[in-house]
């Protein structure tokens, strides 16, 4: 693995600035889990849902660098305890934990807040395992073209990328 979850927050916090809140941040991630369960529900090939599912933990990156929590490498040890079934019922895991998150990011909750996030990713890791595909991989694939694209920020720290004319 490339990347880390500090190369990534770094490069969040370069590319679109600090952000407003933890609770911000963990909405963006929700967003782009959202788009992982629109992938999985609508058939999409599994390269398309293993990319969702890496942008959802390279979002989770930055609260996981403000917590103080290295996710990616904590989610390492998670490959050992990865479980078979269905990427849908392990997405499904994540949005349940998705909700936790938000409401502890509300509530400042520190280490309930990082076990969270380190179950999310987990499921993640699932998610992509169940297609053959490993999260890691995809996240250093995705994060290369991040760097390469143009961004707009929000306002908050965060952005959307800039598409390109049709």
């Amino acid at each position: 693995m490339r990347e880390s979850t500090a190369s990534i927050a770094a490069w969040a916090d370069e590319t679109f600035g600090g952000a407003a809140s933890l609770f911000r941040v963990a909405c963006r991630a929700n967003e782009e889990l959202a788009e992982l369960l629109r992938a999985i529900s609508a058939g999409q090939p599994t390269d398309k849902i293993a990319e969702e599912a890496a942008d959802v933990a390279i979002v989770l990156c930055r609260v996981g660098h403000q917590t103080g929590t290295d996710i990616l490498e904590c989610a390492a040890h998670w490959l050992a305890g990865k479980r078979q079934g269905a990427a849908a019922q392990h997405a499904i895991d994540a949005n349940r934990q998705m909700a936790s998150l938000l409401a502890l990011t509300m509530e400042s909750n520190g280490t309930g807040l990082r076990v969270t996030l380190i179950q999310i990713v987990g499921s993640l890791i699932n998610v992509c395992h169940a297609f053959g595909k490993n999260l890691f991989e995809e996240i250093d694939r995705k994060m290369e073209v991040n760097h390469s694209r143009e961004w707009k920020t929000d306002g908050t720290g965060h952005g959307y990328h800039k598409r390109a004319a049709s």
